[in-house]
């Protein structure tokens, strides 16, 4: 029994699904390397830390040089 031939709308609508995966890929790489090490400042303008790696707020800790 011989398979199934793939019509030309399967193969256009394949490969449009193929492209469309592949933006979605690039545009979300993009927006996730855009915010790391962005600065969070809270309603006063106080800098409470910046974006990590995984997106989460790393606090700002003031050294005061005492060693504690």
């Amino acid at each position: 029994m011989a398979s199934k031939q793939r019509t030309t709308f399967d193969k256009i609508n394949k490969e449009k699904n193929r492209q469309a995966k592949q933006a979605a890929k690039r545009e979300r790489r993009q927006s996730e390397g855009s915010n790391v090490g962005s600065p969070v400042y809270n309603d006063r303008g106080l800098l409470l830390g910046t974006i990590g790696e995984d997106g989460e707020l790393v606090p700002y800790v003031v050294e005061d040089g005492s060693g504690l």
